[in-house]
């Protein structure tokens, strides 16, 4: 989302609500710096396999305990499990997205933004440090902080009486900026 605000001409205003917000600092927070780096390997190892074979390696997209899969803690498995164990959701992640996932960054796209900026986020949504980096880096002169303090991440997910305050706030925004 930053880097497609920050650089696409035809988008003329954003927001972001409770968004991952990628640099290397967050992702050391979120993996540890030795998982951080064994999983790149791994996803570079396997998509090198994928380009010379076409065979894709896989592990759980969710899991309480394991740290090598797509979405490791037990934060994210009380709630993607759910789907999985439902059989709404296929809970596997291919390894070779690690090469792209955690070799991506948004922190230089936010210093680039210079449009109309939303980010609803909360001490309880995902890396709050990172979200307050991101932010604080963004030139608009246009931009807006909503700090929801308590919300947990996963209620702007599925819980009305969080989901209908942030769309009013956002649709507010947005129509202030396009006009």
């Amino acid at each position: 989302m930053m880097r497609a605000l920050a650089d696409e001409q035809t988008i003329r205003a954003g927001a972001t609500i409770a968004g991952h917000y990628r640099d290397h600092d967050a992702d050391v927070q979120w993996l540890g710096e030795a998982a951080l780096q064994l999983r790149l390997e791994r996803g570079w190892k396997a998509r090198f396999r994928f380009d010379e074979t076409g065979e894709v390696e896989y592990v759980p997209g969710v899991d309480a305990e394991r740290m090598d899969v797509g979405m490791p803690g037990k934060f994210v498995w009380d709630w993607y499990h759910t789907w999985a164990d439902r059989g709404i959701w296929d809970n596997r992640y291919a390894v070779m997205n690690d090469a792209d996932l955690l070799g991506y960054e948004s922190l230089s796209a936010a210093a680039r933004l210079t449009k109309p900026y939303l980010m609803i986020h909360s001490d309880y949504s995902f890396l709050p440090e990172a979200a307050r980096r991101h932010f604080a880096a963004i030139p608009s002169a246009q931009k807006e902080l909503s700090w929801e303090g308590d919300t947990p991440h996963l209620a702007y997910y599925d819980a009305p009486e969080v989901i209908d305050p942030t769309v009013k706030r956002l649709a507010g925004f947005l129509g202030n900026a396009l006009r």
